[in-house]
């Protein structure tokens, strides 16, 4: 009997904390290196995925870091476009067939040297499934963020408004030009050197919080790439308030999560009946 209880005890607690809301956005960094892009992370419930891209002419997209290391079977229509259509008929409209209010977000990488060309091979391609990637057509539609090497804020309105951009603290934005920065990205070096061991610095830990408290000054969530990626550091972001963990370990953090909230207050007094 008390085994029984147990293993109740643990189904509940499984239960939990798959179907409890993340306190931060996790966002798979570098996702065209798992075995199985895209769809590792989005069964991971991961709803910020990352794609690095070349534009190789045709309006077709190559996948990678560097061109050299590129093939064309490795292109943004087959490991990205093609998901992410297919669950939006699968799931009447929205990214997830368990939770339609969950957002998805796809941080496109413009790894080509003329961002214009690339942006404009890109939104004549998305601009076919405006049910899918325009927000004005539909609210739960995939979000577009684009990095990497981005034309300069004064051209964005060049593009259509479902285009949206990564921003730095450092830039100085036009109110229009904010309105088109999704989330803030900050290399974590120029921060910290900190390797994700042991306690981080005061002054380190003063500078990221300064950081932090900007970008949410300036209404913006913040995203730190190159940092450390670990558990210690996971935990580290979310007391210091920073909106995106920033992880090539998918999976991995998302049992750090959901341990997480399956161990909160909130989710034991649900476990209890108190």
């Amino acid at each position: 009997m008390k085994k029984a209880i147990q293993v109740l005890a643990a189904l509940v607690c499984a239960s939990i904390a798959a179907s409890a809301k993340d306190p931060v956005t996790v966002h798979s960094h570098n996702d065209y290196k798992r075995d199985v892009p895209f769809h590792q992370a989005y069964a991971q419930k991961i709803t910020s995925i990352e794609c690095d891209m070349y534009y190789v002419g045709s309006d077709d997209f190559y996948v990678g870091h560097e061109l050299e290391e590129t093939t064309p079977d490795v292109n943004f229509d087959n490991k990205y476009l093609e998901p992410v259509l297919e669950l939006y008929r699968n799931n009447g409209g929205h990214a997830w067939a368990d939770d339609p209010e969950r957002p998805l977000q796809l941080l496109v990488e413009i790894k080509s040297d003329d961002p214009d060309e690339f942006l404009k091979a890109l939104v004549r391609k998305l601009s076919r499934y405006p049910e899918v990637f325009d927000p004005a057509v539909n609210p739960k539609a995939c979000r577009i963020v684009m990095t990497g090497n981005l034309p300069e804020p004064a051209d964005w309105d060049r593009y259509p408004s479902f285009i949206t951009f990564d921003g730095l603290l450092e830039k100085k934005y036009t109110p229009q030009q904010l309105e088109r920065v999704a989330i803030i990205s900050e290399c974590f070096d120029n921060y910290s050197h900190w390797k994700g061991e042991g306690p981080m610095s005061r002054k380190d830990f003063k500078a990221i919080r300064e950081a932090v408290s900007k970008a949410h000054s300036m209404g913006k969530p913040i995203r730190f790439w190159g940092c450390p990626d670990n558990v210690t550091t996971w935990s580290a972001w979310i007391s210091l308030g920073i909106d995106y963990l920033n992880t090539d370990q998918p999976e991995l953090c998302r049992r750090f999560l959901s341990g997480r909230m399956a161990g909160s207050p909130a989710s034991k007094k649900k476990q209890t009946g108190r």
